[in-house]
């Protein structure tokens, strides 16, 4: 060794060791320890003689110890000082280090260390670095010898576990890899691969894993296992796939069976003929559970003996959980359906399990548990009985499973891309962290950047956070059955979704993407949203989804309720302009919704601003240029209305009811053309401006009932028209109550109903009228006040109050008889419309099919529901007419 390579160390007798300065090293000469300075925490051993040896004849590889020890500790301050204030050695917060320029080479030998339980070193007991020795183990980092290479690295791999190294860094270079053999990591490893390119050899078969972890052996068990820095490319662009089949299992990275803390970091993925990533659980199934062995009873919580019950169903006979795939599997197992997820002759979410040592004693209950929920069996536990929350054995069938899978798994910081199925698989796993990752143009033989999906509610806990996805065509990621799911901070440009139960979907960026989720108890929060397409639910799928706090910029949102008000809007907003493409901004299906606090604006380029179910109700919502779709009659509530589109309802609704209470309209056009001769319309509550020249708010040509209620409507500008007006074709009952016309031309109309019919009054109740001229006296109409020809005719109950100005006085129906009331006769010669009244010997009767009278009086019936032709009119006798009095009980 020349004097460049050769440092000086402190030294003394170790009773007389000083504090060290913060990377100082001591060595102790009579006891042979060393140590090193770490500031607040005082000195650190970090090797003593029985690893070093005595110094007075050091080989080389004890040098090589010390100096694995001091790099490994000089790579931990460099990471945290990389970090800002990081962590110490053993996960605590620390401040960055002055030890920095200490520069050691490496000596090309080996030491044996303690062997650690841990990836991490602590900072009393530092685990070595290796430098794998290309030349000794017969590898080639220049893109040859692929069998020998992947065997010498899985030799040096094997030696290196057995020497206690727990840091393996490579040579960087290019390996090619044989697709006969995979890399082999070791437990309670950390293996950098230094930037190197780790290539699949050109095959031409079905399946290959450049580097594979676990096994389909359940037996076997992988665990602590950290892959950094390494770029793992397939042989997709030089593939031969003419042998046939879908060669779709060729994998970058593939983890299978018991797969525990495994991380794969800053790391390329890419190129693969199947994923870039795969990870699968070992389908070990020991018991199938069917209706021969249930039977209707439940098991008492206390002793665990059988005892009657018509609300639960048991097993007959108990299973034995001692298995050894149950005892393999860390003592757990869980209820499941079948391989697809179905659960045959299952009505229930919930069970309860009851265990027994081997003498048959009851020794624990676990309730209320789930399907696909982890049971870990207790300690003596021999047997178990099952109890199902239903009432029904017919046609049960179920498995127990206690199957090994992937678990704390992490993928982060990589990029994972152009592979030819998918970029990143999770099948069967459970506490998966996909973060901060870079995932594209993973497309070709199925496409798409991340799917969790066989194993069904096997899948659980996926997280996936702060991605950058894009170039999948239809799919960035696919979720099938999955449970408790966050997906957060990620940009996506194509669809994200799928189905399972509780999930988050929160502070996300989609981009020409979308969603389609049919899974129940899911929040989407806080998302962004350009020209993108969202689906919620379906028939019979995806309850309890709650949409708020969100921007929509040109997109659409389908909710389809598979139950009323399953899936609710609130708290967001729809942006839309003329680029616009997507049809709408918001429908919903099938059953009513509510939507509240929402803001659009910008007129739609096709579709509608809002459809939904008829009863849907729109609260606390403001839609500027908003377009309404007449067959769709929803409720408004508190919302404003700015430049509507005309909206005209269809004639075949049918006992529909579209209501707008306390809503603040601002418009200079006609809103509504209601032609729904057998449904409602109310306005009620609400604040009418209406900016036009030519007035006219709302036109009638049918309706059953018309309502508007405690409303002020204003027209500042209006020189002509009216607020509402009824064509000869509408039949319907009209209330106009405690409302508050004005505009500033006398010219202008409270309301023009001349040609409205009169088979259901319009009834004027307490309205005021300012600068507007008010609505013109009509026979049938109802007025609280007016002449004798005007008085009501319709509806009349005893008592009823009508102030007739023609007698200066008030009067009353003193007898209602029929409920009408008439005293014009009949006329000979004379057009009548549908609805007029006559009278006719005591009795009113009332036009029911319109034309002109006969010019001979014919006898009219005087039978309660007959009919009387005159002419081509067909009148229908509605009985006597009812009676006014005044106060003191006369006839007027």
């Amino acid at each position: 060794m020349n004097m460049a390579n050769r440092f000086q160390i402190f030294s003394c007798l170790k009773a007389e060791l000083p504090v060290l300065e913060t990377g100082e090293f001591g060595l102790c000469t009579d006891t042979n320890e060393l140590f090193i300075g770490s500031g607040d925490h005082g000195n650190i051993q970090i090797l003593d003689v029985t690893t070093i040896g005595q110094l007075s004849n050091l080989t080389t590889q004890n040098k090589t110890n010390i100096v694995s020890a001091i790099n490994e500790f000089q790579a931990k301050i460099n990471e945290n000082e990389r970090n800002g204030n990081g962590t110490d050695l053993q996960g605590q917060a620390s401040q960055p280090s002055p030890l920095k320029d200490l520069k050691l080479e490496t000596l090309n030998a080996s030491s044996k260390p303690e062997p650690t339980n841990t990836v991490a070193a602590t900072s009393s007991s530092l685990s070595g670095s290796y430098l794998i020795e290309l030349q000794r183990w017969g590898i080639r980092n220049d893109k040859t010898n692929s069998l020998e290479t992947v065997d010498g690295i899985n030799n040096a791999f094997l030696w290196a576990a057995e020497n206690g190294y727990r840091n393996i860094v490579f040579p960087k270079g290019e390996y090619l890899i044989s697709h006969s053999k995979s890399i082999r990591p070791q437990n309670n490893t950390h293996y950098d691969f230094g930037g190197s390119k780790m290539f699949m050899e050109p095959n031409n078969q079905e399946n290959y894993s450049i580097l594979s972890i676990g096994s389909a052996d359940s037996t076997k068990k992988a665990h602590h296992i950290v892959i950094s820095n390494g770029e793992f490319i397939g042989d997709r662009d030089e593939h031969d796939f003419s042998p046939g089949g879908t060669h779709e299992w060729g994998h970058c990275i593939s983890l299978k069976g018991h797969c525990k803390f495994i991380q794969i970091r800053n790391c390329i993925l890419r190129n693969a003929i199947g994923d870039g990533y795969i990870g699968e659980g070992n389908y070990d199934v020991w018991l199938y559970p069917t209706q021969s062995n249930f039977e209707v009873g439940a098991i008492n919580k206390s002793s665990g003996n059988k005892e009657s019950s018509a609300a639960r169903i048991r097993t007959i006979t108990p299973y034995d959980v001692s298995h050894v795939r149950v005892t393999n599997n860390g003592n757990k197992f869980m209820l499941t359906g079948n391989g697809y997820g179905a659960l045959r002759g299952i009505h229930t979410d919930i069970f309860d399990l009851f265990f027994y040592d081997a003498d048959g004693t009851f020794i624990q209950l676990q309730e209320n548990k789930t399907w696909y929920e982890d049971i870990e069996r207790p300690n003596g536990a021999k047997t178990m009985h099952i109890v199902l929350h239903q009432t029904t054995t017919t046609d049960i069938a179920f498995e127990v499973r206690a199957e090994p899978r992937p678990e704390f798994i992490t993928i982060e910081n990589c990029e994972v891309m152009n592979n030819r199925r998918i970029g990143i698989v999770g099948a069967g796993t459970r506490f998966f962290f996909i973060k901060d990752n870079l995932i594209h143009h993973n497309t070709g033989y199925v496409g798409a950047g991340i799917d969790i999906e066989d194993g069904y509610r096997t899948n659980q806990h996926i997280f996936i956070h702060g991605n950058r996805f894009y170039g999948h065509g239809i799919n960035d990621v696919i979720f099938v059955g999955t449970y408790y799911v966050s997906v957060a901070n990620n940009s996506f440009q194509s669809n994200c979704g799928g189905s399972g139960k509780y999930w988050s979907i929160n502070d996300n960026h989609f981009i020409k993407a979308g969603c389609s989720i049919t899974a129940s108890d899911v929040v989407f929060a806080n998302n962004t949203c350009n020209d993108s397409l969202y689906s919620f639910g379906s028939n019979n799928r995806g309850k309890n989804i709650i949409i708020t706090s969100c921007i929509f910029h040109n997109s659409s949102i389908v909710m389809n309720q598979s139950e009323p008000y399953t899936i609710n809007l609130s708290n967001s907003s729809f942006h839309n302009n003329s680029n616009k493409y997507r049809n709408g901004s918001i429908s919903s299906f099938h059953h009513e919704c509510i939507i509240k606090n929402i803001t659009i604006s910008g007129r739609e380029t096709n579709g509608a601003s809002i459809i939904a179910k008829e009863d849907s109700i729109i609260q606390d919502s403001t839609l500027i240029n908003p377009i309404f779709n007449g067959s769709y009659f929803l409720k408004f509530i508190n919302c404003i209305i700015k430049f509507p589109s005309l909206m005209t309802t269809v004639v075949s609704a049918n006992e529909k009811e579209m209501v707008f209470d306390e809503c603040d309209f601002t418009l200079s056009e006609r809103f509504i053309t209601f032609n729904s001769p057998d449904s409602k319309l109310k306005i009620i509550n609400s604040k009418v401006k209406h900016t036009g020249t030519t007035l006219d708010f709302i036109s009638l040509t049918a309706a059953k009932l018309f309502i508007v209620q405690n409303c002020s409507l204003f027209a500042p500008n209006a020189l002509l028209g009216s607020f509402f007006s009824s064509s000869g074709f509408n039949r319907g009952y009209c209330l106009f109550k405690d409302n508050h016309f004005s505009a500033l031309s006398s010219n202008v109309r409270a309301l023009n109903f001349d040609w409205k019919l009169q088979t259901e009054p319009t009834v004027f109740v307490n309205n005021s009228y300012i600068n507007i001229s008010k609505p013109l006296l009509k026979v049938g109409d109802t007025h609280s006040k007016g002449p004798t020809d005007y008085r009501p005719q319709r509806y009349l109950t005893d008592g009823l109050e009508y102030y007739d100005t023609t007698i200066s006085k008030p009067i009353f129906i003193k007898k209602e008889e029929s409920g009408f009331y008439c005293r014009e006769l009949s006329a000979r010669n004379t057009t009548y419309r549908v609805g007029h009244l006559v009278l006719e010997n005591g009795n009113v009767y009332e036009c029911q099919i319109e034309g002109k009278s006969d010019n001979t009086k014919p006898s009219f019936s005087p039978i309660v529901g007959s009919t009387t032709k005159d002419g081509n009119i067909l009148w229908v006798c509605k009985g006597i007419s009812a009676i006014w009095g005044d106060a003191n009980g006369n006839n007027v």
